[in-house]
């Protein structure tokens, strides 16, 4: 018998707010190795707006810990995951208008951010190492 992602959603939808809070960090670990990367993504996802209690309160304590603030700072993929997160809130039911503007501002703020968009693999530090390699020899 395989573990699925519904399997994951029920014990969330089963679980108390309380427990859910509380679940060992050893149990979540094992969820997260039974499911895909996606499957576990959306696992935390319906966790975390249970434990908030709802899609509006979980997006409130993003916004209230300063959350997006403190992702621009940080690398690249830690942003594009925020920016994730966001697009995954902005398309749940009944999300608020406010928030769903403040969650269209973040989004296009985490996507402007200097630290948005990753380099290139290798960059202009490997260029300029092949320049003086290159360099002729007479």
């Amino acid at each position: 018998m395989s573990f699925t992602l519904q399997d994951a959603l029920d014990i969330v939808e089963d679980t108390d707010v309380e427990l859910l809070r509380q679940l060992p960090i050893e149990v979540i670990q094992q969820i997260s190795q039974l499911l895909t990367p996606d499957e576990y993504k959306e696992f935390l996802f319906a966790k975390n707006v249970k434990i908030f209690g709802g899609i509006n309160e979980y997006t409130n304590d993003i916004f209230d810990k300063g959350t997006i603030e403190k992702v621009k700072n940080k690398p690249a993929k830690v942003g594009l995951a925020l920016a994730a997160i966001l697009t995954k809130i902005l398309s749940e039911p009944g999300l608020t208008d406010n928030n769903k503007r403040r969650v269209s501002q973040a989004i296009r703020e985490l996507n402007q951010s200097p630290t948005a968009s990753a380099p290139a693999a290798g960059g202009a530090g490997r260029t300029a190492g092949r320049a003086k390699k290159l360099k002729r020899r007479y």
